[in-house]
């Protein structure tokens, strides 16, 4: 049986990928292996995105020390590569450009683009777009992949970015993409990350697939549904998996646009506080960013 020099390519590659996803045990498995595989040198800045731990961290050498680090929001869904699915890209990818930098804060992105009026939105407010709550804000790291399997990552629109929903940072909460904070999409691309840089994606294993114990409580008491200290003794009485569910159910319902008040100021229109319904007037003209 004769085999063609594509086919060897192909079972080659198979078995790096397969070598590669079965060396990672943990976040801190990422940075050496891609040395030692040659995908960097040692001190490239690498974006590490941690999965099981909903972390960002920027790394710059094999003793993975850590530049910059802070909590994100990936894929309500999981972690998949598949064109529309809703799920957050794995692997390794990079940084092809950097979207907003010196740009006004909070603003909103469509298309990468600014909207036109600009339109800020205040953090921790839903959308004013009926039936959606996400938007991109501030800042934009473009992601290409560096993986067979995740070739179609720039097309699928799924970026690195600021959100309005900066209180659900922590969790799996975004349509595909990856949340930051505002404050820490503004560090990242203004004065940390370069396009080029390498961006890895680890959804979790076997061996270390589970979110840390939640920091839900602490959510829960800034949100000011309950008092801090009745959340904590709320959270002792019911199973961990139980409180995790009510915790999620909470921030859905807390995502409903229609809770806004229609005259409260909750962003701006060049620059002029706004209602919702003011915002909703130009974002209307505008598709949605369905991965936000």
């Amino acid at each position: 049986m004769k085999i063609t020099r594509r086919q060897l390519r192909r079972l080659i590659n198979e078995e790096l990928d397969k070598e590669s996803s079965n060396s990672i045990n943990k976040w801190t498995d990422i940075y050496p292996l891609l040395v030692k595989k040659g995908s960097i040198k040692d001190g490239d800045n690498v974006i590490i995105i941690d999965g099981p731990r909903q972390r960002l961290y920027v790394v710059n050498n094999s003793e993975n020390n850590v530049a910059f680090s802070t909590k994100v929001s990936t894929g309500k869904k999981g972690f998949g590569n598949t064109d529309n699915s809703g799920k957050t890209s794995t692997g390794l990818m990079y940084v092809s450009n950097i979207v907003g930098i010196g740009g006004p804060k909070n603003a909103v992105y469509i298309g990468k683009s600014l909207t036109k009026p600009v339109i800020t939105i205040d953090t921790n407010k839903p959308s004013p777009i009926p039936g959606h709550a996400a938007e991109v804000l501030t800042r934009i790291l473009v992601l290409k992949g560096h993986e067979r399997k995740n070739k179609n990552v720039h097309g699928r629109s799924i970026y690195i970015h600021g959100t309005n929903l900066e209180y659900t940072l922590g969790s799996a909460r975004s349509g595909g993409c990856v949340r930051v904070s505002n404050n820490g999409i503004i560090k990242l691309a203004d004065s940390i990350v370069s396009a080029g840089d390498n961006v890895y994606v680890y959804p979790g294993g076997s061996s270390d697939s589970m979110f840390d114990s939640p920091s839900w409580t602490d959510e829960i008491g800034r949100l000011g549904e309950i008092p801090k200290q009745k959340a904590k003794e709320l959270y002792r009485a019911i199973p961990k998996q139980k409180a995790k569910e009510l915790y999620h159910r909470a921030i859905d319902e807390s995502d409903n646009n229609e809770d806004l008040d229609s005259d409260e100021d909750i962003g701006t229109v060049d620059g002029v506080p706004s209602t919702p319904s003011e915002i909703e007037d130009v974002l209307v003209n505008y598709p949605i960013e369905k991965n936000a």
